[in-house]
């Protein structure tokens, strides 16, 4: 027996397993191996095939079934997404508002951003948030008072406000793609999505 056996052998078992595993929302699955969408694509034509079948099956025909196997088989198969099982997804999505819940719980508040102006240091402007930015990244631009900034530095502070952000003035070389508008009460909105820039 080669020594490449064992790991063949595990690899097709990964991918058997998988046909199920695929079927469940991604915050559950953690804990598989294989976690990248190209390795489940397969898995997932085939999870979502099993699923269109059983649900038109002449005994006991199930139009959910049937409808939402094809739904999973036709995106692992057009745009390569590992679709879970509504029911499941459900779930994952009530725990998912628990936890967020219980997190704004635990930041305390809402309040809105406190600014620091930095004159003489290596940042032009430190943003003090009661939340964190997610969509905040070196990689964009945001438009403050007419001015552009760029985020390079994320810290963790203390206080109410435990999200700090450094920016500092958009060089103007720099490539500008995704400018977001930035207003410091715009932390007290946070279901309304981040604002664009429109020149």
């Amino acid at each position: 027996m080669s020594s490449r056996e064992p790991s063949v052998i595990l690899k097709v078992l990964l991918k058997a397993g998988s046909v199920f595993v695929c079927a469940i929302p991604l915050r559950y699955r953690r804990w598989w191996p294989l976690q990248k969408d190209e390795d489940l694509r397969g898995p997932a034509m085939i999870s979502g095939l099993i699923e269109f079948l059983l649900g038109a099956n002449p005994l006991a025909p199930s139009y959910f079934l049937l409808a939402e196997g094809a739904v999973r088989f036709l995106a692992a198969v057009s745009s390569r997404q590992v679709l879970p099982t509504l029911i499941l997804q459900v779930f994952a999505w009530i725990g998912e508002a628990r936890e967020k819940k219980q997190m704004a719980a635990q930041l305390g508040p809402l309040v809105p951003d406190r600014i620091e102006r930095g004159q003489g240091k290596l940042w032009d402007l430190r943003v003090l948030s009661c939340r964190e930015k997610p969509h905040w990244s070196p990689f964009m631009t945001i438009r403050f008072e007419d001015t552009f900034y760029q985020m390079f530095e994320q810290e963790i502070s203390d206080g109410p406000r435990k999200f700090a952000y450094l920016l500092r003035k958009q060089p103007e070389t720099r490539l500008v793609v995704v400018v977001f508008e930035y207003d410091p009460r715009d932390v007290m909105a946070p279901d309304v999505p981040p604002r664009r820039w429109k020149p």
